[in-house]
């Protein structure tokens, strides 16, 4: 809780509940015995409330005794108190005089108007209405009443376990959200990173000696895709394909002839068209085309265009 010594704080009341569920508690006032049991009451759900980010606070009409209040360890929320005496009546909590109850729903000038809340620790008066009643209200984010309870006599307390099923389904009810948003978040990142290594860029690590000594094992490359722009592919560039003998798993070699060239191995045999003949730069350890022939275009994932691991040898590959 916040403790402001030497200045006045005001604040809306719907500041309350802004970032989420909020439990209010309108006092008769701090110092009243009666009060004090539906605080003392409520009291024991805060600890799992507070943990889920549920704001819990009491508002007297006064700060006479609430040194007092909070010494008792009566409550264990947010204090405030307030001067401003038609937050009460807006609220429709009746006055031990007052013999019936026009009130059944959370009124909705309470949501909008704005009210000066003082924070507990400032001097003043007492300046309470001794005979007015109190009061709890769970609202939501929305400003939606959830749960309202006014008193009709001073004895008279709130169901605490009926509040503690309104707060448990108001927590569950944000888990789902929160939740559902984090799984939303995943859901669109995973597509923006599947799309960005499909169409764009993608790091790979090189396994294997066949690319030795350009590339040796273990080192780390940027690979720029090729699935929209195979036509793009050049004698020379090193690329990651898919293997023609095992589709589950990818290999880097060098394009030494694309479609249309003799074949390096069969002099009087020509690349068919869409077709490129990748080999290792390590040819006596290299499974490549000489095995099993060119390579479609449609197998080429990626150019090989930087290395970024081992950090000394990085830069472009020749």
């Amino acid at each position: 809780m916040l403790i402001f010594r030497n200045f006045a704080v005001t604040l809306e009341i719907s500041s309350f509940w802004s970032k989420g569920t909020c439990l209010l508690i309108f006092l008769h006032r701090f110092g009243c015995r009666l009060c004090d049991s539906r605080p003392m009451l409520l009291n024991e759900l805060l600890p799992a409330l507070m943990q889920q980010h549920v704001r819990c606070v009491a508002i007297g009409q006064e700060k006479k005794e609430i040194e007092d209040f909070k010494v008792r360890n009566f409550w264990n929320g947010e204090l405030f108190y307030t001067l401003d005496k038609s937050v009460y009546a807006d609220l429709g909590i009746q006055s031990f005089y007052s013999s019936a109850n026009n009130w059944n729903r959370f009124s909705t000038l309470f949501c909008k108007t704005s009210y000066t809340m003082e924070m507990n620790t400032l001097d003043g008066d007492f300046q309470a209405d001794m005979y007015k009643l109190g009061g709890v209200f769970v609202v939501d984010e929305t400003g939606q009443c959830l749960y309202e309870f006014r008193q009709n006599g001073c004895a008279v307390s709130p169901d605490v376990q009926t509040i503690a099923r309104v707060m448990f389904s108001c927590i569950m009810m944000e888990i789902l959200k929160q939740s559902l948003k984090f799984f939303g978040t995943l859901v669109c990142s995973g597509c923006v990173f599947y799309v960005f290594n499909e169409q764009f860029y993608s790091v790979t690590i090189c396994k294997g000696s066949s690319m030795e000594p350009t590339i040796r094992d273990g080192e780390m490359f940027i690979v720029k895709s090729l699935a929209s722009q195979t036509k793009t592919t050049s004698r020379g560039d090193v690329v990651v394909a898919i293997s023609p003998e095992e589709p589950s798993t990818f290999i880097c070699k060098r394009v030494v002839a694309i479609e249309g060239e003799p074949q390096p191995s069969h002099e009087f045999r020509r690349i068919r068209a869409g077709h490129v003949w990748l080999e290792g730069d390590n040819k006596s350890f290299s499974r490549d085309s000489r095995h099993y022939g060119d390579v479609p275009f449609a197998l080429l994932k990626g150019k090989v265009i930087y290395r970024i691991w081992p950090w000394k040898k990085r830069g472009t590959i020749q």
